[in-house]
């Protein structure tokens, strides 16, 4: 619950730097030029996926772009947060991954030897 709260504290923090950031555009004094800034290194991609619904949706709002929702996964569904709030659920006939251990993996039907001298699909 915690993590919740302050995923949407962090969320409002940043609204709220928005918010500022347009108001001090209009002031003289950030019409003032501004040296120009060296380049940086690009920061890492946004993220696609989020392991919950509250932090997709969070993330999907953030980024204006829909966020999958990791921890409903399954072999047949894939859950998006959309960035106006709403969910939506992919859903397929066939089986479009399957648990590997603790991952969920691509289902390859591309057939291997097993150890036993069997053949069975690679995943």
């Amino acid at each position: 619950m915690r993590s919740i709260s302050a995923l949407l504290t962090l969320g409002l923090l940043v609204q709220a730097g928005a918010a500022v950031d347009a108001m001090a555009a209009g002031s003289p004094a950030a019409s003032a030029p501004k040296p120009p800034t060296p380049p940086t290194t690009p920061a890492t991609a946004p993220s696609t996926e989020a392991p919950d619904e509250a932090s997709a949706l969070l993330a999907a709002r953030l980024q204006k772009r829909r966020i999958e929702v990791t921890g409903a996964r399954t072999e047949f569904t894939t859950l998006w947060a959309n960035p106006d709030g709403t969910l939506t659920s992919d859903r397929s006939t066939g089986p479009i991954r399957m648990k590997v251990g603790e991952a969920w993996v691509p289902v390859d039907t591309t057939l291997v030897q097993t150890p036993d001298g069997k053949v069975a699909p690679k995943a």
